[in-house]
């Protein structure tokens, strides 16, 4: 198999509606070697309702001699979070494209959380031989210890979103995956689900 070059573009839009409130997406960075500032496009709307992130290196690749890949990217999301408010992430959509050879596995993995303890899910896996488009919605479980905290006052709230990409192989094989676009509303059918809960209930 060749070795793959592909360029990624991705995209992740939140808008955020909360119990007729508005929350206010207040600040926006990005960290890591699949997400640097010189391959990251921030856009957050005047009005704080919506934010585009465009990627174009979230990708991995293992060829001959390799054992192991990892790459990731970190989100740091500020919102302005209405009182007696707290959410959490419902589910998340992924798409892109995997292509590995036999015994090679690519997974994909999120971690979410609020400043405090982080919930780490496997969101993908995939085992060789494999060349394919891929779409997949994930649904995490939710638990009262993955809501953000809850505030009497409007309230500042960190989310943290770190997604790692990894690539496995004990033969001398090659594979790919990359992560592509990720279009996402609030409580919209495609991309990235908040669920919110009300704290006086």
């Amino acid at each position: 198999m060749m070795k793959q070059s592909l360029l990624i573009l991705g995209s992740l839009v939140v808008e955020s509606m909360v119990y007729g409130q508005t929350a206010i997406i207040e600040r926006v960075r990005t960290l890591g070697r699949a997400c640097s500032v010189d391959t990251t496009a921030t856009n957050v709307s005047p009005d704080g309702q919506a934010i585009t992130l465009t990627f174009s290196e979230f990708a991995a690749d293992i060829s001959d001699g390799q054992s192991y890949v990892r790459t990731f990217c970190r989100v740091n999301m500020d919102l302005l979070v209405p009182e007696n408010v707290a959410f959490t992430i419902a589910s998340v959509d992924y798409r892109g494209f995997v292509s590995l050879d036999d015994d090679v596995e690519a997974n994909h993995w999120l971690s979410f959380g609020f400043g405090g303890s982080m919930y780490t899910f496997e969101t993908m896996a995939f085992a060789g031989p494999i060349f394919e488009d891929y779409a997949e919605r994930v649904w995490l479980p939710i638990s009262n210890e993955s809501y953000s905290p809850c505030s009497r006052r409007q309230n500042r709230v960190r989310l943290r979103l770190h997604n790692v990409v990894t690539l496995r192989q004990n033969t001398d094989q090659e594979g790919y995956i990359g992560v592509d676009s990720l279009d996402a509303e609030l409580n919209q059918p495609l991309g990235l689900v908040l669920k919110w809960k009300n704290c006086n209930l």
